[in-house]
């Protein structure tokens, strides 16, 4: 694949084993700019506005290919390839998967593939193999930049998105009792999550915790109402109800080995917890009883839950 372009963490340049030295802040701008035009022509009086904040130098062109002359350098035999001229400024070229930000996306895709087609133990792994490419926080040097702003919450979109997937296989393939306590953590990240606060829900009803799943859900309706002025999603609301019934398909049960593989394993009987408001999944879970001030229900007569 040769050079290889990272913006998930700071922005790096590696060939090979080696970190290529792209210079100061300004060098690593320019590259962070032509590398999300994702091949397009930049102009050059909109670099020098985006590199220097605004305010650009009144010799800012002569400095400007300075700077592409250094970044041509820093990038070897392949720069000036990759690094074109290209009226009115510039553009990058770069072949497939040399970006980072692109194989995670590739690998992301296919593991969603997998998520869907019923092969949670292949889509944990191809989503752990996804996010194990981020590094830091994306554009991390230059993430207060103007220019940067709707890319860095694009991508970090993209990584919670991902990481909600990985968590959903998880817990497909049994792994309730191990992802708990990394739930517990995302919780208090991303407290209006409520796509995380399904999953939560779901892993500490399955470790036998229903009143830690009921709180769960308690505490994110009071914040949304606090902060938003909104309700949970309808989803939220069924998984919910479903807890308080203590209905049987929220349960995990091994299953039949994933396709294709040895020892995988084993599929969930119960679907997948809902997701957030902007998907448009099918009802997983009955529908929500009318709402009704009701008891939390007590341990029953003679019944033994042990830990899901």
């Amino acid at each position: 694949m040769g050079v290889e372009f990272r913006i998930l963490g700071s922005i790096e340049v590696g060939d090979g084993n080696q970190r290529v030295d792209l210079g100061g802040l300004r060098e690593r701008t320019l590259l962070a700019r032509l590398l999300l035009a994702a091949g397009q022509v930049v102009s050059a009086d909109r670099i020098a506005e985006d590199i220097w904040a605004g305010d650009p130098p009144p010799q800012a062109a002569a400095t400007l290919r300075v700077y592409v002359s250094r970044l041509r350098r820093a990038l070897g035999p392949a720069g000036a390839s990759a690094v074109q001229t290209q009226p009115p400024g510039y553009r990058l070229q770069l072949e497939p998967g040399q970006l980072d930000a692109d194989r995670f996306a590739g690998l992301a895709a296919s593991a969603r593939a997998d998520l869907a087609a019923g092969r949670p133990a292949a889509a944990a792994a191809g989503m752990a193999a996804a996010l194990a490419l981020w590094r830091g926080p994306a554009l991390g040097d230059i993430a207060d930049l103007a220019f940067a702003q709707a890319d860095v919450a694009r991508l970090e979109e993209a990584r919670l998105a991902a990481l909600e997937d990985r968590i959903e296989a998880d817990l497909a393939c049994g792994r309730h009792a191990s992802v708990a306590s990394e739930l517990d953590g995302l919780a208090r990240e991303h407290p209006l999550r409520e796509r995380l606060c399904s999953l939560r829900m779901l892993a500490l009803y399955r470790c036998g915790r229903q009143a830690d799943a009921l709180t769960a859900y308690a505490e994110l309706r009071a914040q949304l109402a606090d902060e938003l002025g909104i309700d949970p999603n309808p989803g939220l609301l069924r998984l919910h109800e479903s807890i308080l019934q203590q209905r049987p398909e929220l349960d995990w049960e091994p299953g039949p080995p994933e396709p294709g593989g040895d020892g995988a394993p084993p599929r969930p009987r119960a679907p997948p917890p809902p997701g957030p408001r902007s998907r448009s999944r099918t009802p997983l879970l009955p529908a929500a009883r009318p709402p009704r001030r009701r008891t939390r229900p007590g341990n029953r007569a003679g019944s033994s839950r042990s830990p899901r």
